[in-house]
């Protein structure tokens, strides 16, 4: 059961944020949660206390934070066409904002999301991603994001505030719907799934379950307070092109097979992303179809190493995400989207 602690979930209305409290609910835990709506999604977890807060606005997070022992913070704007002040307003700002009301009610532990996205593009790794990797990304969403991490290791380094940084890689699973989720959601409407056999760019995944299991163990961890951690499962050799073939099985379309070299099918993507974002009728629910801070996330070489991670003895739930997406294919199905 319960440790006595009351725990803090920011962005707790979101995929992630809802799983951290679902999460901390099934081990009796006491758990505050906040996010922008005034009111929790329905079917919330029983007894969880939901208050209304703002990154934005300071005076909304002090009683947010107070009597908090451990704060869980994966709010942040993952919107890839938000523009970089938006960004910058509330992934960089909000988290100042955050660390000052938790640092002034004595909060022992404030876990960090990050990204895997801050170590940027490149064109094949020959040594794998490690929590050492300096950050090289131009996309929008990522730069805040790193930003983001020195605010809050700032404030440790200060001693004011106990800080673990987990950057997961790309989160899939049951409820996501947007990131990879949202391309299989769109591509379930094409007669058949291309496959690009040169698009070789390993890509690095880790469901959901994992994120929050992961950031839970390192929050009782001393020996994680001022450290980063990567999430990722153990099949970051895997690569875009076997993420398709896998999405052809997923959704129960033919896979479509086009020998393009890998220079011709980034043009092309960009071209896309251009053309989408320049027309307004070429935009899906206000975002184009194809946005330009994605192809970052389509041209980055996620060879990763979860060894920082599992040193520590964390277990991944899901270690294959081959397995893991067969799994979550199914709660999508039942429900009509793929």
């Amino acid at each position: 059961m319960g440790d006595g602690t009351l725990y803090l979930v920011t962005g707790a209305a979101g995929f992630v944020g809802r799983y951290m409290v679902e999460m901390l609910r099934e081990r009796g835990h006491a758990v505050r949660a906040s996010d922008l709506p005034a009111e929790p999604p329905r079917d919330y977890p029983d007894g969880v206390e939901y208050v209304q807060a703002d990154l934005t606005r300071p005076e909304s997070l002090a009683g947010a934070c107070e009597g908090v022992g451990i704060i869980f913070h994966p709010a942040s704007v993952f919107d890839f066409s938000t523009p970089r002040e938006v960004m910058e307003r509330v992934n960089v700002g909000g988290t100042e904002n955050l660390c000052l009301a938790a640092a002034g009610a004595g909060v022992e532990r404030l876990v960090q999301w990050g990204t895997m996205m801050v170590f940027g593009e490149k064109q094949r790794r020959s040594e794998p991603i490690t929590e050492d990797t300096p950050h090289a990304s131009a996309s929008i969403y990522a730069s805040s994001k790193s930003r983001q991490e020195e605010v809050a290791l700032r404030f440790h380094g200060e001693g004011r505030l106990a800080v673990t940084v987990v950057r997961p890689a790309i989160i899939y699973g049951p409820r996501s719907v947007y990131g990879l989720a949202d391309i299989l959601i769109k591509a379930r409407h094409l007669p058949r799934i291309p496959v690009v056999p040169a698009m070789k760019a390993r890509i690095c995944l880790v469901h959901v379950r994992d994120v929050v299991g992961a950031a839970y163990h390192l929050a009782h961890l001393e020996e994680a307070a001022g450290e980063c951690y990567n999430l990722v499962d153990d099949f970051s050799h895997l690569t875009i092109r076997d993420l398709l073939t896998l999405a052809a099985v997923v959704l129960e379309k033919p896979a479509l097979t086009l020998p393009l070299p890998n220079a011709l099918v980034r043009w092309s993507l960009q071209k896309l992303a251009d053309f989408t974002s320049a027309h307004e009728w070429m935009r899906v629910e206000g975002r184009p179809i194809m946005e330009q801070d994605f192809l970052h996330l389509l041209r980055m070489d996620g060879y990763a190493s979860n060894a920082k991670l599992t040193s520590t003895g964390y277990r991944l739930g899901y270690p294959d995400w081959r397995i893991g997406l067969l799994e979550t294919s199914r709660w999508y199905r039942e429900r009509g989207m793929w």
